[in-house]
């Protein structure tokens, strides 16, 4: 039997969890999303990974570029 996820869709996108598949940082969604309108690579220290251009999309939302 299947977990039912519908609850998921509930969600708001300020607390969805995302993170890069090649350095594997991460943070909440919208704070993602403001730190690449303004920069090119990871907002952990130390780390140069490019993570917003690995062949995705840029992700843009309604108020939070």
């Amino acid at each position: 039997m299947a977990d039912d996820l519908s609850g998921l869709a509930n969600i708001p996108f300020a607390e969805w969890f995302t993170w890069c598949m090649r350095c594997k940082h991460g943070g909440h969604a919208h704070h993602l999303v403001g730190w690449f309108s303004k920069h090119t690579s990871c907002a952990v220290s130390g780390c140069d990974c490019q993570c917003q251009f690995d062949g995705i999309e840029k992700l843009r939302r309604p108020g939070l570029q």
